[in-house]
């Protein structure tokens, strides 16, 4: 058992105010570290863009152990530019960061190294030697480990809730020239061989990460996980629908539109082959989604767009539904988001549409629904119906979801990583 005066320093950009899906798995552990009586700090960035973070009730227990610094990252960068002006401000933000550093142009923590480390080091001395950082943005991660050849006794763990050089999806990695990369793929080196602990979402993030650091002692996995605190009596409510109902909620990507487009063209060659199949079908979207998402499903009038909605509302829409749906980019097709443990924690059948990999393997596997294999979708959608009407949808109710707990992962599998 740890001792009761364990210190733990956690960074984390994207934290609660801040928006979005980012700032969620630490916002959760930091909630359960500190039940747990581990004294926790929490340095952030400033909130900068619009929005509400829907997890601002987790930090309401230490937000005075929260600091928010400054970044000095152009605001105009963090936004999607619509007018005339706001796109050529955001051109000439975009070249004046390129003029100043040599990283990545779109990683907003390049300009936040002096301001973070004089506090960092603060807390170092004041004892706070377990340094926890979360990716992404990735250079907040190598500026850190720096820290190691002035603090050699720090205990650093980075988290990686995204992957860094290898991320097709996200980041800008794809727009970056080769002088760019190569220093990116440097610090990414740099970091892992600094790190004394690597943790990540997934088994194959882990595995890239091992081979990085060639040391697969100070690799592990730490997946998302689920709060059951956030569900309330949902988990014992069921519901009955007149139509076979399927939901996505969540942030739907710009690169899973193909997937999505493979759906839809089987959706409309069941209408024509099927049409009481068809007609008994209904998808819901929740969310954000990108521009062309719309044009893809405009002509499918079962599938509707519903927009952003609450977090309450958003358990609640999955716990009416029958079917719920991941959508993953070719890339990201090992992912295990917090969508999929939303999902599993309401004991929802997860239909998973994607090219094959990890989660589809991982959810046939253990019979929690369907791989919806982009060749099979058709087919994949007759069974699915027939299960529905035959009571007999996939998904097995003796499957372990207490190994996704956040409370019992913070303190069997984090807690271990301090000291």
């Amino acid at each position: 058992m740890k001792p009761n005066n364990l210190k733990a320093l956690i960074i984390c950009f994207t934290f609660p105010p801040y928006p979005g899906i980012g700032g969620r798995r630490w916002a959760k552990f930091a909630k359960y570290l500190n039940r747990e009586g581990v004294d926790i700090k929490v340095i952030s960035a400033k909130k900068k863009k619009d929005g509400v973070s829907t997890w601002l009730t987790d930090i309401e227990e230490y937000k005075d152990r929260i600091s928010y610094l400054p970044t000095h990252y152009p605001l105009i960068l963090t936004t999607v530019p619509k007018t005339i002006i706001e796109k050529i401000r955001y051109k000439l933000a975009l070249i004046y960061v390129k003029l100043l550093t040599k990283e990545n142009y779109y990683d907003y923590s390049v300009f936040w190294k002096r301001t973070l480390l004089h506090r960092v080091e603060k807390e170092i001395k004041a004892g706070y030697h377990n340094i926890i950082v979360s990716c992404a943005p990735f250079t907040t991660a190598f500026y850190i480990s720096e820290l190691k050849e002035k603090y050699p006794n720090i205990n650093l763990i980075v988290d990686f809730r995204d992957p860094w050089t290898d991320n097709e999806t996200s980041f800008g990695f794809s727009t970056l020239g080769k002088k760019r990369m190569d220093f990116e793929k440097f610090k990414e080196y740099k970091t892992t061989q600094r790190a004394d602990y690597i943790i990540t979402v997934s088994d194959t993030m882990t595995y890239y990460f091992e081979r990085l650091a060639s040391d697969n002692s100070k690799s592990l996995t730490l997946k998302n996980g689920f709060d059951s605190e956030d569900f309330g009596g949902l988990l014992n409510k069921s519901h009955a629908n007149s139509q076979l109902r399927f939901i996505f909620t969540g942030t739907f990507y710009n690169k899973a539109l193909h997937v999505l487009k493979s759906l839809c063209e089987a959706l409309n060659d069941l209408k024509l082959s099927n049409k009481e199949i068809y007609k008994n079908l209904k998808f819901d979207f929740y969310g954000s989604v990108p521009t062309e998402f719309h044009s893809v499903v405009d002509d499918i009038d079962i599938v509707s767009f519903n927009g952003s909605i609450g977090k309450d509302e958003v358990y609640k829409q999955i716990r009416e539904s029958d079917v719920t749906m991941l959508f993953l980019t070719d890339d990201l097709n090992h992912s295990f988001s917090t969508k999929f443990y939303e999902y599993i924690a309401q004991k929802k059948p997860i239909a998973v549409f994607s090219k094959a990999g990890d989660t589809a393997n991982f959810i046939e596997q253990n019979n929690l629904g369907y791989n919806c294999s982009l060749q099979h979708i058709k087919e994949m959608l007759v069974k699915i119906y027939k299960d529905w009407k035959a009571d007999n949808l996939i998904f097995n109710e003796n499957y372990d979801i207490s190994e996704h707990e956040i409370s019992l992962m913070t303190r069997n599998k984090l807690i271990p990583l301090l000291r």
